[in-house]
């Protein structure tokens, strides 16, 4: 995973290793420059990771933007279980598709393929 410290000038912003109400609470933040999309898998994927390698579970998840120092918070715990299995669901299958031979690329604008690392092995590629 991983990491990157960022100081703020902000007090309400700074990082707090122990929260006074739940000492042992976990929070996981994906800091962002331009826009977070809510439907990609990678915090999910961070979020999962975590529970996995830690003896703590994600109490909370989201998108910090460092352009505006504002918080984008994921599902609460109640419903973090459920959305973490809808994603490691979507992403085993996407995995299994791909593992086929049946992957179907469809950037956002045509730009983002000229940037690509991989643009030389994809199929949807012109």
């Amino acid at each position: 995973m991983d990491r990157v410290d960022i100081r703020t000038q902000s007090p309400e912003h700074r990082t707090q290793t122990k929260d006074k109400k739940q000492p042992d609470t976990v929070r996981l933040l994906d800091y962002k420059t331009g826009s977070a999309d809510r439907d990609s898998l990678q915090l999910p994927l961070y979020i999962s990771m975590w529970n996995k390698e830690h003896n703590e579970l994600a109490e909370k998840a989201g998108f910090y933007s460092l352009k505006d120092g504002k918080i984008d918070w994921f599902p609460k715990r109640a419903s973090m279980d459920e959305f973490l299995h809808s994603a490691l669901q979507l992403a085993g299958e996407l995995v299994e598709k791909m593992r086929k031979g049946v992957f179907k690329p469809a950037p956002f604008k045509d730009t983002e393929c000229r940037y690509c690392a991989h643009s030389s092995l994809c199929k949807g590629v012109k």
